[in-house]
């Protein structure tokens, strides 16, 4: 790759460069023009595959009363560490 560079003067550069690009690009999102793709097929074929907003879910007492529980558990314990870095800093310096 660098021979012809150096023999043309630069000529096929910026080619090889997009050709580099375009192999990164296409190893890191090698699925997502898959997906797409397919779903426009889908989409041409039967209507059932085109979205629809889903229905509201309303949430129960016992889902809120678990999603509480859980946040509660997540902030006491940022607390705790909090206190803890808090009195290490205190004892070291």
């Amino acid at each position: 790759m660098i021979v012809p560079n150096v023999i043309t003067q630069g000529q096929y550069l910026p080619n090889i460069l997009g050709v580099i690009l375009f192999l990164l690009i296409a190893t890191v999102m090698s699925s997502l023009p898959v997906e797409f793709t397919y779903l426009a097929y889908l989409k041409s074929r039967d209507k059932r595959y085109w979205e629809k907003q889903p229905p509201m879910r309303v949430a129960t007492k016992q889902q809120r009363a678990a999603v509480f529980k859980k946040v509660g558990k997540w902030v006491l314990i940022v607390l705790a560490v909090l206190v803890a870095l808090l009195i290490m800093t205190k004892t070291s310096g």
